[in-house]
């Protein structure tokens, strides 16, 4: 059974200060962008959850073939928009993706690799890896210069001020992401600004297939990170 897709767009863009939804690449808002990669990604239907600003978020969609669910208590945080999204889909069967419309660099791309991770996965999932382990040239570099400064400490202990610099942190798996039919049933019991990350955590250590997609980390929460998606192409730049 082919998958579904979720695009999750139900957020109030507070840090922001304006709906990132509707921020445009190559003049395209960010919300129809992520239903339209929905869409050609083969779901057999794209589920997309608004909230604030629904009315402004509809207009956006308009002309393409999704299934708009309205989340009422979209304040409360993620977990009431894919409970809304499960509602919708109903007694589905196969995999679900889900996926934001506030990661500026996605492409297409980023979903056919994660569907076909999830298909060779001993779980059926696939996720995104984010934080210091996103990058493991980066991550292993850290950790190198770690165990030099220690040695170095060793050798010349009269140099008390050296300091060793911290492992990186542990990644942590998150969207886009495609979830089992099995996993994607606990939606039912999820509460607060909490996704599926515990949940895939719970899963045997490599039983997940990881995307890494170090360009995935760079979401839009403030002005700072708006700038810098606008920097590198992912925005478009405000008209003068």
């Amino acid at each position: 059974m082919p998958h579904v897709a979720v695009v999750l767009g139900a957020g109030g863009s507070r840090r922001l200060g304006r709906p990132k939804q509707l921020l445009t690449r190559a003049g395209e808002p960010l919300l129809r962008r992520a239903a339209r990669l929905g869409l050609v990604s083969g779901a057999a239907r794209t589920v997309v959850v608004l909230g604030a600003a629904h009315e402004l978020m509809t207009v956006a969609l308009c002309g393409l073939d999704v299934e708009r669910v309205l989340n009422p208590d979209w304040q409360d945080g993620l977990a009431g928009s894919l409970r809304c999204a499960a509602r919708a889909l109903g007694e589905h069967a196969a995999s679900v993706l889900v996926l934001g419309c506030d990661q500026p660099a996605l492409a297409s791309d980023h979903l056919r690799r994660l569907l076909q991770g999830a298909a060779t996965a001993a779980s059926g999932c696939a996720a995104t890896v984010h934080g210091d382990g996103a990058d493991p040239g980066a991550a292993l570099a850290t950790t190198a210069q770690a165990i030099a400064a220690g040695m170095a400490t060793v050798a010349a202990p009269k140099r008390p001020r050296t300091t060793v610099t911290p492992p990186p942190i542990a990644a942590v798996l998150g969207m886009p992401a495609v979830l089992s039919p099995a996993l994607w049933r606990e939606a039912a019991h999820l509460h607060g600004d909490r996704g599926f990350g515990g949940a895939l955590r719970r899963l045997p250590a490599g039983s997940v297939w990881r995307l890494q997609a170090p360009e995935l980390q760079h979401d839009l929460d403030t002005p700072d990170d708006l700038a810098l998606a606008t920097a590198r192409g992912w925005i478009d730049a405000p008209m003068a």
